[in-house]
């Protein structure tokens, strides 16, 4: 994430609880609007490391926090006539507007 990244003005950095995180993940998921990003292509077949501490942390905050993230959050589906094909979704293309919320998870 890069400033450009983020629109202009004031935002607020704060530390919030397990619960409101996984809130925060499943409003966003019913209103569509959740959108997880990763640094690694983990789709990529040389980042099966970075893939497996992807999953583990995924599962771990599941297993630990009820945290609702799942590896196929980060994955991107683009359609076309003959086939699906998935992306991960990479972080250069996160971009926030005002009033949007960022929740930030790492390992």
């Amino acid at each position: 994430m890069c400033l450009d990244n983020l629109p202009q003005g004031r935002f607020e950095r704060c530390v919030i609880g397990a619960g409101e995180a996984s809130a925060m993940i499943c409003a966003a998921r019913a209103d569509k609007t959740l959108l997880c990003v990763s640094k690694d292509d983990l789709l990529a077949p040389y980042r099966t490391k970075e893939r497996r501490r992807h999953q583990e942390l995924c599962t771990g905050l599941r297993a630990s926090y009820n945290c609702p993230l799942r590896f196929e959050d980060f994955l991107t589906t683009l359609d076309d006539e003959r086939t699906a094909v998935q992306s991960i979704t990479p972080l250069q293309v996160a971009e926030l507007q005002p009033r949007d919320r960022l929740l930030v998870c790492w390992s």
